[in-house]
């Protein structure tokens, strides 16, 4: 199985938090350090552990899990109502942590093969039976973490029938009570299916009967646990104690040797049965001394009980340098952590290829890629990718572009501080957004101002000019740059792109500033200059916006200042350019400046029997040339010099760009 939800309710900086994880790839949680990364991390383990830390607030002790302000009941209900799941109150004070588990074919199997309790049993049977063909079967658990008793109590939502507002909750009465209840609804044997097909009905046999019989609901129901069923959790940084070692081989080993385990548990039953046998034959022999002091014994029988488990109780090394076997805990760090790195790739060896085994460990990574360089971070995630495909589903805390590069969109998770308390944002349409802006996920999850353009050579020459008016670059002052790709594609490209800010809760109107060839025009709405903040730069395009002496530098560092050309010629060729105008149709671009340019310096360069067609079409080369000859800021465009003051300001000027408009 594994977790697709988590709900945290009032667990340190984790006031009111849903997050939905994904099994096969790396679900990775960035942010700023203090965000809450962590405390998500180890609220997986609070749900799942057989004795999870938490501190509790006493008369003698300060230190305190619970959030100093707690969710209201409003916002806890609310969110409960959105999963479609019954309310589960956190009253001031405590914490309670839910989790949503899809059960997966082998898990079933595990149903059937191994003992639960009746209370998981008849709760799996009954959400199994409740699907449409197709949908996965989901249980819901729950951790509340009381303040009077100070004890953490695991819940599990149950399919119950309710009496005076009390749940029956007949999967942990005795089986004389269920008898009794059998009576008193009038149950007939015909009416008990036999799940053995044979013998003596079982508790689940009569307790299904009787349900049969009631209304039932959803309930939150006080659940005593099933070792060795839900999945294995392990919280892992580079600073693993010999403790922590032994737990995560362990699982390794328990999960590696599952088979030899469920043989050699089959040998252990046998050889208890048999053990039973030769028991119960002595137990005869205290019958007839029963009955001398209680006269309604029949017989007495003993049930005996051989758990098996694997456990790995220490961790030695022999080294080719060392006398006899050391001991983990005398080694190094370094040592420690390439025995983790081993350990894993260890675990990823060990998985039957072709084979589809389910979820049975949640391991969680906080920063792993801490004291590795960038190579061996590469290496390190691909690890954590290819295990996150074999029985461990994985979540983790880091601060490395090299893993948010390398993870699908859609499990990154953004973590953020608001009045105080974490919030997360995530997107989960918007894969395809690295091949249509060709941008990786750091170029916008770790910046909050954002500079979007059209094309490539905007994309050269914007940073250029900023640094010429700010006398800073974009990097010193935090401002991403993104290149919407061009006019063919700059309209459904800033669909994609919002759509990612949107996922991340990113402001587009505080966030983003865009800065567009004038004809944009022509695609823009006026709702579009009211929600965002576009600045229109020249008649057409920027490239008639800049002053003629640049184009006259531009135009003589191809033509070696060969080329007989005036900046009167440049300056009347400017002034000849139509402007767009959204009320009338759109512009040829036969008008453009720069193509116009062209061709006035291909007649000239005929007639001067000079190679003709050496200007560059625009793009990349373009800006690149552009950004050599414009050397000083009174070169910028002015509607540029607004757009970089607005960015650097953080005020934004959508009304001023507006006006230019004329609707």
């Amino acid at each position: 199985m594994y977790l697709s939800d988590i709900i945290i309710l009032n667990y340190r900086s984790c006031r009111n938090l849903h997050l939905r994880f994904q099994p096969d790839q790396p679900n990775v949680l960035i942010g700023i350090n203090d965000s809450g990364k962590s405390t998500i991390l180890r609220a997986v383990g609070l749900l799942l552990e057989t004795k999870p830390k938490f501190n509790f607030l006493t008369e003698d002790k300060q230190k305190n899990d619970v959030s100093n302000t707690c969710a209201l009941a409003d916002e806890q209900h609310r969110l409960f109502d959105q999963l479609g799941l019954p309310r589960l109150d956190c009253p001031e004070g405590e914490c309670v942590i839910t989790g949503g588990f899809v059960l997966e074919p082998r898990d079933f199997k595990r149903l059937e093969e191994q003992e639960f309790s009746n209370h998981l049993l008849w709760t799996v049977e009954q959400m199994q039976a409740r699907q449409k063909d197709g949908q996965p079967v989901k249980l819901w658990l729950a951790r509340r973490f009381d303040r009077a008793s100070q004890k953490a109590v695991h819940l599990l939502l149950t399919p119950e029938a309710v009496d005076d507002g009390q749940p029956g909750k007949l999967y942990y009465l005795p089986q004389t009570r269920l008898v009794k209840l059998r009576d008193v609804y009038g149950i007939s044997n015909k009416e008990i299916r036999n799940e053995n097909q044979s013998g003596p009905f079982s508790n689940l046999d009569v307790l299904r009967a009787i349900y049969k019989r009631r209304q039932l609901y959803d309930q939150w129901i006080e659940y005593q646990g099933d070792s060795g069923f839900w999945p294995m959790y392990q919280y892992l940084d580079w600073n693993l104690s010999l403790d922590q070692f032994k737990e995560v081989a362990t699982d390794i080993l328990n999960s590696t040797l599952a088979a030899s385990h469920d043989q050699a548990l089959g040998m252990v039953r046998e050889q208890a049965k048999e053990y039973e046998r030769l028991v119960n034959e002595q137990l005869k022999t205290l019958v007839p001394h029963l009955r001398e002091v209680a006269d309604t014994v029949e017989n007495v029988k003993a049930v005996i009980s051989m758990p098996v488990k694997f456990q790995v109780t220490d961790i030695l090394l022999n080294k080719f340098n060392s006398d006899g076997d050391i001991h983990l805990e005398a080694q190094g760090e370094g040592i420690k952590r390439q025995l983790w790195f081993a350990l894993l790739q260890w675990k990823l060896r060990q998985q039957p290829k072709g084979t589809a085994a389910g979820k049975d460990m949640i391991w969680c990574f906080d920063e792993p890629e801490t004291h590795l360089y960038p190579g061996a971070q590469r290496r390190f995630f691909d690890l954590i990718k290819a295990i996150s495909r074999s029985n461990v589903q994985t979540i983790l805390s880091t601060h490395s572009t090299i893993f948010i590069d390398r993870v699908q969109l859609s499990s990154l998770y953004r973590v953020e501080l608001q009045e105080g308390y974490s919030c997360v944002s995530n997107s989960n349409n918007v894969d395809d957004v690295f091949h249509s802006l060709n941008l990786r996920n750091s170029d916008f999850l770790f910046y909050d101002t954002f500079l979007v353009v059209e094309g490539d050579t905007e994309k050269v020459l914007i940073p250029h000019l900023y640094q010429l008016v700010t006398g800073r670059t974009l990097a010193e002052d935090a401002v991403q740059l993104i290149s919407l790709g061009g006019k063919n594609k700059w309209h459904a490209n800033r669909k994609v792109l919002e759509d990612v800010f949107n996922g991340f809760r990113k402001d587009v109107v505080t966030s983003v500033t865009y800065i567009f060839d004038r004809d944009a025009v022509f695609d823009l709405t006026e709702k579009d200059f009211e929600a965002r903040n576009i600045i229109l730069v020249g008649k057409q395009d920027i490239e008639d916006s800049l002053p003629a002496q640049v184009w006259l530098e531009y135009v003589q560092y191809y033509y070696d200042g060969k080329l007989d050309l005036q900046v009167s010629e440049i300056e009347n060729l400017q002034d000849s350019i139509p402007a767009a105008d959204p009320k009338k149709h759109n512009m040829n671009g036969n008008h453009k400046f720069y193509k116009r340019l062209k061709g006035m310096v291909r007649k000239k360069a005929e007639r001067q029997g000079l190679e003709c067609d050496l200007l560059p079409e625009k793009g990349t080369e373009e800006g690149e040339v552009l950004c050599r000859v414009i050397t000083d800021k009174f070169q910028v465009p002015q509607e540029i010099h607004q757009a970089f003051y607005a960015l650097v300001s953080r005020e934004r000027i959508s009304a001023a760009a507006g006006q230019e408009m004329r609707f």
